[in-house]
């Protein structure tokens, strides 16, 4: 955990945790850009503040070959 605490320092703790069973289960590496968590942040149209952000883990090109 202290790995992907340096690599995704603004995820939340269980979108971590998924990722690093994803990493676990399919033998993918984080530090060789295999796991991405990519942000999403849901705004306020109209004072354009965010109200919510969401993680969402994507598979690298890496990971695929």
């Amino acid at each position: 955990m202290e790995r992907l605490d340096t690599i995704w320092p603004s995820a939340t703790q269980p979108d971590k945790v998924a990722a690093a069973i994803l990493c676990q289960s399919y033998g993918l590496n984080p530090l060789a850009n295999h796991i991405f968590l990519i942000p999403y942040e849901k705004k306020d149209p109209q004072t354009k503040q965010v109200i919510s952000v969401t993680w969402s883990r994507v598979w690298g090109i890496k990971a695929k070959r």
